[in-house]
């Protein structure tokens, strides 16, 4: 007599990821782009990796910041004029 195939069971994941989940970033091609259109000479990877670092802790606070400004003047949208009372800051 033929047996008939079982499909083999698959393990059930768990409902925990084992990834912690990341921050969207700006794409580091942009930083580097921008960072050599102003600097206009060679940089070594040691000293990029540390603008990339600023940049990204810079764009951090300026959108907490914004989105404090926003909660204060009571609003769920960040307008012009919070970047406006940000910078003059």
């Amino acid at each position: 007599p033929l047996r008939l195939l079982q499909p083999k069971a698959v393990p059930k994941r768990l409902g925990t990821s084992q990834r912690k989940p990341r921050e969207p970033q700006v794409p580091r091609s942009l930083i580097k782009e921008i960072f050599r259109h102003f600097v206009k000479m060679p940089v070594t990877r040691d000293a990029f990796k540390i603008v990339e670092k600023c940049s990204e802790r810079y764009f951090k606070q300026l959108s907490d910041d914004l989105e404090a400004y926003t909660h204060h003047a009571g609003r769920k949208t960040v307008e012009a004029v919070d970047l406006e009372v940000l910078m003059r800051r």
